[in-house]
């Protein structure tokens, strides 16, 4: 376990990279436009964090479910993010949402109001994402004969950039918020 960390630590890929920027300026940009509502600053940072947490938490828990026969009931392959990475988006969403649902119950907070304001920076954190998994060669599509197909390392034939897809519409998305 302790060697893992150390993995972990140690490793930075540019999906990495993207993330975490990807999470300080979506969390800043929510923290704005809450505050320009006059939530109290300190429940707002204190919900971003936990709901974050929570959908780390939900994304690797979906990532295990799938890969069951996998990963199986290895508890420390759990945690092994270097040799067994992997997360789902429904899992982040599922648990994400219901925390800050929870939350929101609990400072008596109006969630849609909230979750209005946490889609923004969904989205913006979701660009970063993309970017980083252009870079990095993963979340590519079906093998294609198209003119703007990619060549992705360490896979035959030219594939959509599913990354760019998604991109563009996370853009128009943004646009439209």
């Amino acid at each position: 376990l302790v060697l893992g960390l150390i993995k972990i630590a140690l490793t930075l890929s540019i999906l990495g990279l993207m993330t975490a920027l990807g999470f300080f300026l979506s969390s800043f940009m929510i923290w704005k436009k809450e505050k320009e509502e006059h939530f109290d600053e300190e429940i707002i940072m204190d919900g971003i964090l936990i709901s974050a947490f929570m959908s780390f938490i939900g994304a690797r828990t979906g990532y295990i479910l799938i890969n069951w026969n996998e990963i199986g009931n290895s508890w420390l392959s759990w945690f092994d993010f270097v040799g067994k990475p992997g997360f789902v988006w429904w899992g982040a969403l599922i648990a994400g949402s219901a925390t800050l649902w929870f939350y929101c119950q609990k400072h008596k907070l109006d969630f849609y109001k909230v979750a209005d304001f946490a889609t923004f920076g969904l989205v913006i954190f979701i660009l970063f994402i993309l970017v980083g998994q252009f870079f990095d060669g993963s979340g590519f599509g079906a093998i294609t004969s198209l003119p703007w197909g990619l060549k992705f390392p360490g896979l035959d034939g030219y594939r959509h950039p599913l990354q760019i897809y998604e991109l563009v519409l996370m853009l128009i998305l943004m646009r439209l918020l």
